[in-house]
């Protein structure tokens, strides 16, 4: 079981790395394809949606097929899935190149929009508008790129959901059906604490591939740039290939380990005989039998409905973590997936490797384990609060010297104001720079001030990395850069850090004594079902509308929207005070609801006059455990067995 723990954990590494590995490069996928939030959180649920289509079925033939082989296969399919993913960058690669050879000479590509509006439109030849006008075709193929991309990307995580829906429960039966109970959490814990490596290398490695440029042309560009976007198709490449190669070993693994005893022989030839005779109908039936006596078994329910707000919160935190960091601390792509690849995942991973072991090494009953989970997730709730006070303040955009404060009840501008956002507007004459309030271009000056845009700092001219001649900037021989200016929330972003890091922490820290209330408080013939019941709950109450509901959140939050001749495409500003309330209030109302679906389960544990796990460790749950045997035979050596002591 050693072996297989760690080829199958190794196996989950680069599995769990290419299905979080999206997560690091929403941004991206959104500023190149023109996608709102809403939108990408339903291309992240399309994994989901796979996985809910074949999970309850993957579960309930779990102890009918050959385990280690069906999670190879899911392997190289996850890997395949992933090679999908990457389709969309080879279908529109030429349209971000930066420069394009003809002859023998490199030309270089650039356009009015690209580089941000300057105060002279005239200068480089048409404006906003004229431009679109003589581009109609390229918006029609813009649109058609953007659909097709969203159809492959939901595709292609699909396709994963379908690889991943035999993982979980498959992976449960088989360790615990080889294992002592006593070591089933230590093997569960090793094999889900590597799993959960899988998303700090993914999000590492998110953080290396976005400081290349998309087309790996070589650039003098700043990855804060607005007109930066990483490779991210390099990644669903990566993890693709790996993931295939390492799931190849899994299928030389034995459909069983454990050795049956001998005096159970004849209980096995029993059970042969009864499986032959089996129908259809029989199997419909046990399956509803089976289903029925999970869905009116309390504790099961409460805590997968605990189990189930928490990942709700949970998945669509993360999924949206990188973007937050990035809008709310004004940091670059790769930073933020380094930081989470480095710090918040590997808490998590932590968390769940000293949890299983925890709950071995003290052999806790699983009334003591839920006991656990409750003070522990009564604990997470504060820690979740922090993140209300851990932010920074919105930026200041300028738009000229000598600046007056323009009031928020400004019409003109109403439609952009956020919780103590400032918008400065001087003596700076502007007005003939035709300059677009809506076309969001932010620039750093060369004073350590924010600009809206090249064209409100009065920006002359460029040469595509530095705007110059910017009259607006209270400096002689004033220039900009592109992006905003950096450093001014450094210390901030390390307290939210460590917080996040502790938190996530404390979470994972009650998977393994979670899964022992849960897995112990039903009947051993029912545990595959069981767990892939449970398995199914979460995905369809928890990981599914996660992303969604978090994605439509995050959209009530934006300012600006990004424009082009194809009409609207990513949010380009958020409202960052309202995105950080809104982001940890849904958080942390979920924590609420979790914590109260444990405090109810424990209660009515407690009022149970037996404890609800107390046939797990008898003969006759062992023999069953061995055999899987027909609910007949079971009643037949019960009555057998009947006065021995327990």
């Amino acid at each position: 079981m050693g072996c297989f723990a760690g080829i199958y954990g190794l196996s989950g590494i680069m599995t769990s790395s290419l299905q979080i590995y999206i997560n690091s490069q929403i941004t991206t996928l959104e500023k190149q394809f023109g996608l709102s939030s809403t939108v990408s959180g339903l291309i992240l649920s399309s994994n989901d949606i796979g996985y809910l289509l074949t999970t309850l079925f993957m579960s309930y033939i779990a102890r009918r097929t050959h385990i280690p082989r069906v999670l190879a296969l899911s392997t190289i399919f996850y890997g395949i899935s992933g090679i999908l993913c990457s389709v969309p960058h080879f279908l529109n690669v030429d349209s971000h190149r930066l420069s394009s050879v003809v002859g023998n000479v490199t030309v270089t590509l650039s356009s009015p929009l690209q580089n941000g509006a300057l105060c002279v439109n005239s200068s480089l030849g048409l404006n906003a508008t004229d431009h679109c006008a003589l581009t109609a075709s390229l918006a029609t193929n813009d649109n058609t790129v953007r659909t097709v991309a969203i159809l492959f990307l939901a595709l292609g995580m699909c396709f994963q959901g379908f690889g991943k829906s035999p993982r979980y429960p498959f992976l449960a039966t088989y360790v615990d059906d080889n294992v002592e109970q006593t070591k089933t959490p230590m093997f569960l814990g090793i094999i889900s604490g590597m799993g959960i490596l899988g998303p700090a290398l993914g999000f590492v490695l998110g953080g290396v591939f976005s400081r290349f440029y998309v087309t790996l042309e070589n650039t003098s560009m700043s990855t804060s740039d607005p007109r930066w976007i990483g490779a991210w198709w390099l990644g669903f490449l990566f993890f693709g290939s790996i993931g295939i190669i390492v799931g190849t070993p899994l299928l030389c693994f034995p459909k069983r380990m454990k050795t049956r005893p001998r005096h159970l022989d004849k209980l096995k030839k029993k059970k042969k005989d009864l499986l032959i005779k089996r129908t259809f109908c029989t199997d419909i039936k046990e399956l509803m039998k089976s289903v029925l006596r999970l869905l009116t078994s309390p504790i099961y329910i409460l805590s997968n409905m605990a189990s189930c707000i928490l990942l709700l919160s949970i998945s669509g935190m993360l999924a949206y973590l990188p973007k937050y960091l990035e809008s709310q601390y004004r940091i670059p792509t790769w930073k933020a997936n380094v930081l989470l690849g480095t710090m918040n995942v590997f808490g998590a991973s932590l968390g769940i490797m000293v949890g299983g072991i925890f709950t071995t090494r003290l052999k806790l009953k699983p009334l003591t384990c839920l006991k656990f989970v409750v003070i522990t997730t009564v604990v997470s709730i504060g820690l979740s609060c922090s993140g209300f006070f851990l932010g920074c303040d919105p930026p200041n955009l300028h738009m000229g010297v000598n600046s007056e404060l323009i009031a928020s009840n400004n019409e003109s501008i109403s439609y952009m104001t956020p919780h103590n956002m400032t918008y400065m507007k001087g003596v700076c004459d502007v007005t003939a720079c035709d300059c677009d309030d809506k076309m969001y271009f932010p620039v750093c000056g060369s004073d350590d001030l924010n600009y809206f845009s090249p064209c409100h700092a009065g920006c002359r001219n460029t040469d595509d990395l530095i705007f110059s001649n910017c009259t607006c900037i209270g400096e002689k021989n004033a220039t900009a850069q592109p992006g905003l200016c950096g450093g001014e929330c450094d210390t901030m972003l390390w307290v939210y850090v460590a917080f996040n890091f502790v938190a996530a922490f404390a979470t994972t820290l009650t998977i393994m004594p979670s899964f022992i209330v849960y897995v112990r408080s039903i009947r051993e013939k029912d545990k595959p079902l069981g767990t892939g019941l449970s398995a199914f709950l979460n995905t369809l109450l928890g990981f599914f509308p996660g992303a969604i509901v978090y994605g439509r959140m995050i959209d009530t939050t934006c300012l600006i929207w990004s424009t082009s001749c194809s009409g609207n495409g990513s949010c380009s500003l958020y409202d960052s005070v309202d995105f950080r309330v809104k982001y940890h209030l849904l958080f942390t109302l979920c924590r609420i609801a979790c914590s109260g679906f444990y405090i109810i389960a424990l209660v009515v544990a407690l009022k149970k006059k037996q404890p609800f796990y107390i046939d797990y460790e008898t003969p006759q749950v062992i023999a069953e455990k061995e055999l899987f045997v027909d609910p007949d035979i079971r009643k037949k050596n019960i009555l057998k067995t009947k006065g021995t002591k327990v």
